[in-house]
């Protein structure tokens, strides 16, 4: 029997808004799950005639939205950080896109938005040449944008990319962004297959990946793509009959075979689970949400939520054997997942009788890192909003929760409801010595005793493995590692501490490469008066500091420039450390001072 998540009666909400109306004020934070009135107006900010698909959020804090405006066009929105329309992008905050007359070609529906870390964000979705007696071909596109609103002219054919990759029907509607600055993109094709596909920075499609730069295969409703750490791709698909499944690909679009059977994990067909949306946790394990249509006692949706481990098997310590429903007597049913810092997970979706009122109402739910309801979050866990269905979220630094629902008369509706800052956990960052394949970082402050840090090696900055795993030592002493045996070339390191609830997180990534050691010298050795540093960075600032054998602190200074000429006539005779931190780099060498 699936386990039920029952609402809580609507007259309870009306009891508990009344009792604070009437019980005097306190100061508090703001009730996770409400409506952040601070936010555009009263929570809100809306844009007409559009009909919405993906959000995204750019580091300075503005907001992306992406859909469809009027016939052949497609909509692009921008909202600065409090809800209000960013003047500076298109007219008044909103770009209705006609790539017919630049490129012959109707786009109709942007599916997808991904910020690059420089700020400009790529958009795919789908259109079609128009050949004329009928002919049409409708095929993927990507766009580029840079911050200001102009397409980016070195991407592409003036900014745009459009793709066949199939000789039939594609849609793009999904795109992600490696570091590496790849672009994967997925879909459907002819509602009958989806596909992957890879491009190059420059909009190129990489023909390495596949064989062709992209596969194809079989499975009827692609819905969602996302990117592990180790950059496997996972994505899912529904078959009819409401069969959901989720395929993982190897970073060469080879599919996994230590994933499911041959790359392929499908849920019981009994339960009709269809999945809409994924995310993949740290640790690996895979969030799928979406609905499961249930026949009995009456037929609707139910909100199914399912966590896979690495290997595709299911969670057996979420929810009951992997899997959390919740119900209602409505329809309700997830579009859209994101996960908190802290594990929690927020879900974005629709409430509602589809029949009889199908615009139904906004629904958020947060649950914890176990499957339960988080009682803090809105109403028992349950946030509803009238008129409207939450196709994306995403998540601000703060907590607070975007929500990009579909309004009214195709209006596009930006909401943001109250969070709980989360204090996402961040090493100190790892610094190398220049004179070894080695590095040092500080304690890791949020991890408690049982956890250990485990110090990770690529050969290319993308695919990591773990080379050494180091007990943490929960105290302010720094750590430090040696590689004993660096590859060939530049070595890639970054540090993942996993506490003893297995959740973790992983620091920064620098590199090391073989020619390092001689960019810094330091001359005469030994030393009278003047110690000349040289091979500093030209353009940053360096942090010179000089302690001697028991690590007490005798001198420091900053500089910029790419040499430094210093006085240490002060200094008595001995054996000193001069250190060189600059940025991620650290050198630290041993003179003499005579």
């Amino acid at each position: 029997m699936k386990p039920v998540i029952p609402f809580t009666m609507l007259f309870l909400k009306t009891l508990a808004i009344l009792f604070f109306v009437v019980v005097p004020a306190i100061v508090m934070q703001a009730q996770p799950g409400t409506l952040d009135s601070s936010f555009g107006i009263n929570g809100k900010a809306t844009v007409d005639k559009f009909v919405v698909a993906a959000v995204a959020l750019q580091q300075d804090g503005k907001i992306v939205a992406v859909g469809s405006s009027v016939i052949d066009k497609i909509g692009i929105a921008r909202f600065n950080p409090d809800g209000s329309p960013d003047a500076a992008f298109g007219d008044n905050g909103v770009i209705r896109l006609d790539l017919y007359p630049t490129h012959q070609f109707r786009a109709y529906n942007a599916s997808d938005v991904a910020v690059q870390p420089d700020g400009k964000f790529l958009i795919t979705g789908y259109g079609y040449f128009n050949y004329g007696h009928g002919n049409y071909s409708t095929d993927a596109f990507i766009l580029r944008y840079n911050t200001d609103g102009s397409p980016d002219e070195s991407f592409g054919d003036r900014g745009v990319v459009i793709s066949d990759y199939s000789n039939s029907a594609d849609f793009g509607e999904k795109i992600a962004i490696r570091p590496d600055g790849k672009i994967i993109i997925g879909g459907g094709i002819n509602y009958a297959e989806y596909f992957i596909a890879q491009h190059n920075p420059d909009g190129s499609i990489d023909s390495s990946f596949g064989g062709r730069g992209s596969v194809r295969y079989g499975g009827d409703q692609f819905s969602s793509l996302a990117l592990q750490q180790d950059g496997k791709i996972v994505i899912s698909y529904n078959e009819s009959g409401q069969v959901g499944s989720l395929v993982r690909f190897k970073t060469d679009g080879t599919k996994d075979s230590s994933f499911g059977i041959n790359g392929t994990v499908q849920t019981i067909t009994d339960d009709h689970d269809e999945i809409y949306d994924l995310v993949v946790q740290p640790d690996g394990k895979i969030v799928a949400a979406g609905g499961s249509y249930e026949i009995y006692p009456t037929s609707h949706y139910i909100l199914a939520m399912l966590r896979y481990e690495p290997n595709g098997s299911l969670d057996a310590g979420f929810g009951i054997g992997g899997k959390v429903y919740t119900t209602d007597t409505a329809w309700i049913y997830a579009n859209a997942v994101v996960l908190q810092p802290d594990q929690q997970i927020i879900i974005g979706g629709y409430h509602g009788n589809f029949y009889s009122n199908p615009l139904g109402e906004c629904l958020s739910i947060r649950y914890n890192k176990d499957g339960t309801l988080n009682d803090k979050y809105g109403d028992h866990g349950i946030g509803l909003t009238p008129n409207g269905s939450i196709n994306d979220i995403a998540l601000q630094p703060d907590g607070k929760i975007i929500a990009l629902a579909q309004g009214l008369d195709a209006s596009l509706i930006v909401l943001r409801y109250n969070g709980e800052h989360q204090t996402d956990p961040q090493f100190a960052r790892i610094k190398k010595w220049l004179h070894k394949h080695g590095f040092t970082w500080d304690d890791f402050p949020h991890l408690a005793p049982g956890g250990s840090i485990h110090v990770e090696r690529s050969s290319n900055g993308n695919i990591f493995t773990i080379i050494a795993s180091i007990a943490a030592h929960n105290n302010n002493q720094p750590y430090s590692f040696e590689d004993p045996a660096p590859l060939a070339g530049t070595n890639y390191y970054r540090l993942t501490a996993t506490a003893a609830d297995g959740s973790n997180v992983s620091s920064n990534v620098i590199a090391i490469g073989s020619s390092d050691a001689a960019s810094v010298k330091i001359y005469p050795n030994p030393v009278k008066n003047s110690l000349q540093v040289t091979g500093l960075s030209a353009t940053q600032k360096t942090t010179l500091s000089i302690t001697d054998l028991s690590g007490a602190a005798r001198a420091v200074v900053s500089v910029t420039g790419k040499s430094y000429n210093w006085n240490i006539g002060q200094l008595k005779a001995g054996s000193y450390v001069l250190r060189i931190e600059n940025g991620d780099l650290v050198v630290s060498k041993m003179f003499i001072k005579e």
